[in-house]
């Protein structure tokens, strides 16, 4: 009963938290992503700082999912992950984009993702999204679906030209002081004052008129003025993206929109974190927790942002106590086997090496039809570990595959959302080792 309630309790942390979270930020991450988009268009990078453990997962997972978005179509977009806050100032310029990435290590409380725009001393229109949480591993995973959305939508920006035209950011140039009123997103507030991004750039703006206005909102600015706030529209399809075929650039439809999307992503998420078998998890667990508690290690393993969720798994279970090694944070071991003996090996190598009678395989995967992953389930049970998947696309490869003990499934085909719910699985086990004791 003591590990069921640590299941439950887990999961209804996780979405109790992330329905509040987005339903107050939603605006704010839309607005986000406008600002990325610009920087992007101008040649910019991303660099993505977290320190050195658990939470560097979160920037590496961050810097792959743009470098290698699996969004058909989509073009890659140049992000790099450091493991020290002054790489920040070393690697990232004026036209760049710095995003931090802190809160998940076990002693900090709460988890927080910070973007910021720009280079000290130039046009710094930031935005900070803190999770409260109680638990930091809660706090993770609303991050990892936050960031996860900052690189799907900013592609929507891409196929608006009209909202990434480049503006000076200087003190002199005022973006507003035409004809007419310019709809902006309001990017941070400091009293009466603030800042707000228009489709021209940004700048700084008088909002006494609009009082009281929150990041994520919209109004309409003359001479640096805020005269009044946009309504955003009322309806909002159900299709994927369909303000995307828009002729007209309209920016408080298209923030409005993307804003709503937002929102979607979540409750997808959330819905299949609702549909998960827990029963199963319970005994994947229960199967977990004899092995560790006789002495047994866990050796986690996975490909690409599921690589990243490994090592994330690995670090927790560190923290907690339990002795865990992460098979993909091992380049020197992956290249030389990969080059030598062929990369459907890279994990399965380890295994013999490290895997004894005892231990548990931990594998990850979207599709459970990564070969080496396969592999390693296959040459861990010949060595008497326990194995227990991870995987989507209601079982993938691995649905009907004898060397897997425990399968822990997301019904998902569409891979961010399948990671996000495979987070909260891995989370409520290592939650549940820790209850147990």
């Amino acid at each position: 009963m003591r590990m069921t309630s640590s299941v439950r309790r887990h999961y209804d942390a996780v979405l109790e938290t992330g329905a509040r979270f987005f339903a107050a930020r939603a605006p704010e991450l839309a607005n986000a992503c406008w600002g990325m988009a610009q920087r992007f268009h101008r040649g910019g990078k991303l660099v993505i700082y977290a320190p050195p453990g658990a939470t560097f997962s979160d920037a590496q997972h961050n810097a792959v999912e743009f470098i290698h978005p699996v969004l058909v179509g989509k073009r890659a977009l140049p992000a790099v992950s450091v493991r020290e806050a002054g790489q920040l100032d070393l690697l990232a310029g004026p036209d760049d984009i710095r995003m931090g990435i802190t809160g998940h290590d076990l002693a900090e409380l709460p988890g927080g993702l910070q973007v910021a725009f720009g280079d000290r001393g130039t046009c710094d229109a930031g935005h900070a999204f803190t999770v409260e949480a109680g638990d930091p591993l809660v706090a993770q995973e609303i991050q990892e679906t936050a960031y996860h959305e900052l690189w799907e939508l900013v592609h929507v920006f891409f196929e608006h030209e009209g909202l990434l035209q480049d503006a000076a950011c200087t003190e002199e140039t005022c973006l507003t002081c035409g004809d007419v009123a310019l709809p902006a997103a309001v990017v941070r507030v400091e009293g009466t004052q603030g800042w707000v991004r228009t489709a021209q750039g940004e700048e700084d703006c008088d909002l006494s008129l609009v009082q009281p206005v929150a990041p994520g909102e919209l109004v309409l600015v003359h001479g640096k003025v805020a005269l009044e706030k946009v309504k955003p529209i009322d309806r909002f399809s159900q299709e994927f993206y369909p303000f995307l075929t828009n002729e007209r650039v309209d920016v408080p439809q298209v923030l409005a929109d993307v804003a709503r999307s937002v929102q979607v992503k979540w409750e997808e998420v959330a819905g299949l974190r609702r549909a998960t078998d827990l029963a199963a998890l319970e005994l994947a667990l229960e199967a977990l927790r004899r092995r560790v508690r006789a002495g047994g290690k866990v050796l986690a393993f996975g490909n690409g942002g599921s690589a990243t969720d490994s090592a994330d798994l690995a670090s927790d279970l560190q923290t907690i106590g339990v002795p865990a090694l992460d098979l993909a944070g091992e380049p020197a071991v992956i290249t030389a086997v990969g080059n030598d003996i062929g990369f459907d090996e890279v994990f399965a190598r380890q295994v013999i090496a490290l895997g004894r009678p005892g231990d548990v395989a931990v594998g990850i995967s979207t599709s459970g039809r990564s070969r080496n992953a396969t592999r390693a389930f296959e040459q861990a049970k010949r060595q008497g570990l326990l194995t227990i998947g991870l995987v989507g696309y209601g079982g993938g490869g691995w649905k009907d595959a004898g060397e897997v003990d425990h399968l822990l499934v997301v019904d998902s085909t569409y891979i961010p959302r399948i990671q996000e719910a495979q987070a909260t699985i891995y989370h409520a086990l290592v939650r549940g080792l820790e209850e147990a004791g």
